[in-house]
């Protein structure tokens, strides 16, 4: 995408005037993220709904992702659930996983981390990172699976392999708090710094945190304390 967002928009603008199919999405995306105008839900709403008219593959997710997060439109679970449904039938990653995340966190369908499971791993057999990622978090924490430090750290490994940016941050709390593995704050430092690298804001203070803690340790190995 060009710098500049306000040319991007006029070349966009200009390719739907022509029929095109996937710049109604991406102008609804620039208005979702005020990149070259100003922030408005709505209007992202209505060219969503001109991208799905024209057979966008990710229209849709975006259109249940407003509803999900009541962002221009009254919160809606249900017709949140129902977007994701249409364009998980085209084979969209991010709408299997999320409709996963419905289940997971009971959002207008019974709670239920066995059928949250169920369409995460399906989300992960499409090369979907985060889903593998969720997947890593119920194991580590017994979520509609028996508890198992060993495949949730497994599950972490493979979602940051795939680039996930949260995943590094669960594998260096592993190795921090000696969860399944034999503690290790130098490793957990370089699962961390992973992490920040890729934009996980919850890494930054950990990050400083441990470093901290290791300064303290070396402080008291070198008797300077």
């Amino acid at each position: 995408m060009p710098q500049d967002y306000r040319e991007a928009m006029q070349l966009y603008r200009a390719a739907s005037n022509k029929g095109n199919k996937a710049a109604p999405a991406i102008i609804g995306l620039m208005y979702a993220d005020g990149l070259g105008v100003d922030k408005d839900y709505k209007e992202a709403m209505r060219w969503y709904e001109l991208g799905y008219q024209r057979g966008s593959a990710t229209a849709p997710n975006n259109i249940g992702m407003l509803y999900q997060y009541g962002k221009g439109v009254t919160t809606n679970y249900t017709e949140a659930m129902r977007w994701f449904r249409i364009v998980d039938k085209r084979g969209l990653v991010a709408a299997t996983n999320n409709i996963g995340s419905l289940y997971d966190h009971g959002l207008g369908v019974k709670q239920s981390h066995i059928e949250a499971l169920r369409w995460y791993r399906q989300a992960e057999k499409k090369g979907g990172h985060t889903a593998a990622a969720n997947i890593g978090s119920f194991y580590q924490h017994g979520r509609g699976v028996p508890q198992d430090y060993a495949k949730a750290l497994a599950w972490y490994r493979l979602a940051s392999d795939k680039g996930n940016a949260g995943a590094p941050y669960n594998i260096g709390r592993m190795y921090d708090e000696g969860w399944g593995v034999k503690q290790d704050w130098k490793e957990a430092q370089r699962w961390y710094e992973l992490s920040v690298q890729r934009g996980d804001p919850v890494a930054q203070p950990q990050l400083a945190d441990l470093r901290l803690r290791l300064m303290r340790k070396q402080a008291v190995k070198g008797g300077l304390q």
